[in-house]
């Protein structure tokens, strides 16, 4: 077997050379739209309006946020617990 240092390093086809720039070029991409979505729903979180996140009276648990979206803090009790508003204290 001959040795290492007297082998030629062997040639890379044209296809495959554009092939893995493609593959480079498209994780490149990606990762930057990955970077810019990340960048632009943490600014909207930032700006959201109060009563729209988690932990504020217009989250309601379970999925029903979606279902029913509350603009007070005793609608969105009424709507979680299932009562009517009048039962409510304010």
């Amino acid at each position: 077997m001959p040795q290492l240092a007297l082998l030629r390093r062997p040639s890379v086809p044209l296809g495959r050379k554009i092939g893995m720039s493609v593959l480079r070029s498209y994780l490149a991409v990606a990762t930057v739209l990955v970077a810019v979505k990340i960048v632009a729903a943490r600014a909207r979180a930032l700006t959201a309006a109060p009563g729209r996140g988690r932990g504020h009276a217009g989250w309601l648990p379970g999925g029903a946020a979606g279902k029913a979206r509350c603009e007070s803090r005793s609608q969105a009790r009424s709507v979680a617990t299932g009562r009517s508003m009048a039962l409510v204290p304010s």
